[in-house]
């Protein structure tokens, strides 16, 4: 009876689904700080995320992800999202590493054209989303407080969810994006809640004698 019980109730397919909404409820508490003004995106940065997540979500797809892609169609929506919204509100800039993510990112899809090979696409995607995220790595571990807890909590539980629509342990195609996310994630989150800001220099009141 299993085989005739539709999509959406089956396990991973359900799995998948909840990882990719709350994947894409993380991308919120973000897209508020930026209509209230708190926060100020760097337009090229999100452009890269946009492109890198096109490419990995194109490759996975392709290298036989089905229950597990709608994680990574949330990381194709969410930075898109930003970045239309840098337009107005964002600052410009090209970082060494933005045009590093860009060529990797190229590069992946050159090199999936060229050999056919969903499989080199995916790394050489991940390789240039992994690069991306190495700074905000490094922010969440010297400046934990300029990153959001409750975005980056929810991008890891939705890692976490994702992990339990894998219906095919054996396939690194399918298992190396959820994995991947996972411990970017799982890294950030854990740095935020057990690193601590650090402490203002004290600066004594005018009054102070």
């Amino acid at each position: 009876m299993i085989k005739y019980m539709p999509e959406i109730f089956r396990m991973t397919a359900a799995a998948g689904w909840l990882a990719g909404v709350l994947g894409l409820a993380g991308f919120i508490p973000y897209i508020i700080s930026i209509i209230r003004k708190e926060t100020t995106p760097n337009r090229a940065t999100w452009l890269i995320w946009t492109l890198v997540g096109v490419m990995l979500g194109g490759s996975y797809y392709a290298g036989g992800a089905t229950d597990t892609i709608w994680v990574a169609v949330s990381y194709v929506a969410g930075p898109f999202i930003i970045f239309i919204l840098s337009i107005r509100r964002g600052e410009g800039g090209w970082t060494g590493i933005d045009k590093a993510c860009l060529f990797t990112a190229a590069a992946s899809a050159f090199f999936w054209w060229f050999t056919g090979s969903a499989l080199i696409g995916l790394c050489l995607s991940l390789l240039a989303d992994v690069m991306g995220a190495a700074p905000t790595v490094v922010k969440a571990f010297r400046r934990p407080e300029g990153e959001d807890k409750l975005s980056w909590t929810l991008w890891a539980l939705s890692g976490l969810i994702n992990l339990a629509a894998i219906d095919d342990w054996a396939a690194f195609s399918i298992v190396a994006y959820p994995a991947y996310m996972l411990i970017c994630a799982g890294t950030v989150t854990a740095l935020l809640y057990l690193r601590h800001p650090a402490p203002r220099p004290y600066r004594p009141d005018a009054s102070e004698p």
